[in-house]
């Protein structure tokens, strides 16, 4: 238990440091169909940690804190693209 307490606090940590960072501040300023992008990327992280135990039933063990951290991570391109002009 203490290994799984500990193992959650350090992903906590984890998120809020990524939260925090430039890159991940700058998806309030970026929008897609009106919606700050950082909206989105909420939603599909708060998806992925409710469905996570149906997912793992179906496919075998999976990582909570890798699939938080990659459902936060996944709308970065957007931020930098478009701060680079790239996206449209």
């Amino acid at each position: 238990m203490y290994e799984v307490t500990t193992r959650l606090t350090d992903t906590c940590k984890l998120v809020e440091a990524l939260i925090g960072t430039s890159p991940v501040k700058d998806l309030w300023q970026v929008r897609d169909g009106g919606m700050p992008v950082f909206v989105h990327t909420v939603d599909v992280t708060l998806l992925a940690i409710e469905n996570i135990a149906d997912w793992q039933l179906r496919y075998g063990s999976l990582d909570l804190a890798a699939v938080t951290l990659g459902s936060l991570l996944h709308d970065l391109t957007k931020a930098t693209c478009r701060a680079h002009r790239q996206f449209t």
